[in-house]
């Protein structure tokens, strides 16, 4: 697990990253480029709210949105992660 992902799950609420499970999120994780994490991280730092349409594990994980979709089991619409 990389130095940047285990600080990204230490803002994590935990209840979430148990349900969705730690696999999903190091999946999508390794889907996000350099400059979207720094948009996730700037949008988890000043309380931004996501509506989540691409069904994000680490925008729901983080409390950025409660919406997440289940049936889909963390498959990112389109295939890659939202832009913030």
């Amino acid at each position: 697990m990389s130095n940047r992902l285990e600080k990204i799950l230490a803002y994590c609420k935990t209840e979430r990253v148990t349900r969705v499970g730690l696999k999903k999120i190091e999946e999508e994780f390794g889907l996000w480029k350099d400059i979207g994490l720094d948009k996730l991280a700037t949008a988890f730092q000043n309380h931004i709210s996501c509506s989540n349409a691409e069904n994000s594990v680490l925008i729901y994980c983080l409390g950025l949105s409660d919406n997440f979709d289940f049936t889909k089991g963390g498959k990112l619409s389109g295939g890659s992660p939202p832009d913030i």
